[in-house]
């Protein structure tokens, strides 16, 4: 089982529908069968039409954290892509960082989230 179908069962096991953000929208919500929020805009209308935030690399060169997270409030932010643990850490954002064990991956996840099993995740 590879990494994304790893992190997929751990939130089949781990979560009760929550709302989780991805950059990696593809993977992510096929293998866990979960809605997730498209952290590149691809699927979000207000990200899909806000300005580039970085050289020409199409369908990676839009986000809007402000959008996304602040205003959204996914119960996890399923990855570390780019410069969002930065942004989370800096921001002062209830999430704390969580890794999966064996798996290096990174992600965040909303403190008091009545829709995260939390003793599953700790």
């Amino acid at each position: 089982m590879g990494p994304i179908r790893s992190l997929a069962a751990l939130f089949l096991l781990a979560l009760v529908i929550p709302m989780i953000a991805a950059h990696a929208a593809g993977q992510i919500p096929f293998y866990s069968e979960r809605y997730t929020l498209d952290l590149l805009g691809k699927s979000d209308p207000v990200v899909a039409r806000s300005p580039t935030k970085t050289f020409f690399r199409p369908g990676h060169n839009k986000w809007n954290y402000e959008h996304s997270i602040v205003e959204t409030k996914p119960d996890i932010i399923a990855d570390h892509w780019g410069n969002i643990g930065r942004y989370i850490e800096n921001s002062g954002l209830d999430y704390e960082a969580f890794t999966i064990p064996g798996l290096e991956w990174r992600m965040y996840v909303k403190r008091g989230s009545p829709k995260i099993r939390w003793e599953l995740v700790r």
